[in-house]
């Protein structure tokens, strides 16, 4: 008796996927949204967003080798907490390769111990270093704590101009895409938002 591969429709694998793009599931599974096959609800619901702001910074001032400048967010504080109990999520995107990591704490007051070990699993194991940390100016990103990870990592820190979080659009951007496609998936599978 032989066992009998079955590949899984468009609309399976673009859920399983997380509500990812057309193109993605078409360039991984060769498998093409069939025609008449209705608009995915869910992401019609969650993925709406505004127009991008359209300023793009030259190329010269983006890094050149993996962990050269990573940006660094906060997201939260979430009103429903994780089954975990987590009600923040740290972000992290290298401006090289734009590759994202991401973290969930209880209390911002966490954030600088993520931070360092963000550094120590992912950015030192790897063989790089990070020479920029690029922040936007909330609060969780001042103070002893953090200036005591600059300092042992020899990072410098830039921040983003305040209230204008198109200067800080790696990160916010990278918001987007991984908030959307989580509340795509909780939406369509009619999970209780503590499974986020």
């Amino acid at each position: 008796m032989s066992a009998v591969s079955v590949q899984p429709s468009f609309e399976t694998l673009h859920r399983r996927l997380g509500h990812c793009s057309e193109d993605l599931v078409t360039r991984l599974y060769g498998v093409s949204r069939p025609d008449g096959l209705a608009p995915c609800e869910s992401c019609a619901l969650c993925k709406s967003k505004k127009q991008s702001f359209s300023k793009k910074r030259p190329a010269d001032k983006r890094a050149t080798k993996f962990g050269d400048r990573v940006h660094v967010d906060v997201w939260g504080k979430i009103s429903t907490p994780s089954l975990g109990g987590s009600q923040y999520i740290v972000g992290f995107v290298d401006d090289f390769s734009r590759s994202p990591f991401y973290y969930f704490v209880k209390r911002k007051s966490e954030v600088s111990a993520v931070i360092e070990e963000f550094l120590t699993t992912v950015v030192y194991p790897a063989g790089h270093k990070v020479s920029v940390l690029r922040v936007d100016a909330g609060g969780e990103f001042t103070g002893a704590a953090f200036d005591a990870v600059l300092r042992k990592h020899h990072i410098r820190h830039e921040i983003a101009p305040v209230r204008s979080p198109q200067a800080h659009g790696t990160a916010e951007r990278s918001w987007g895409t991984i908030i959307s496609r989580a509340r795509a998936s909780l939406h369509y599978s009619g999970l209780p938002l503590r499974f986020w």
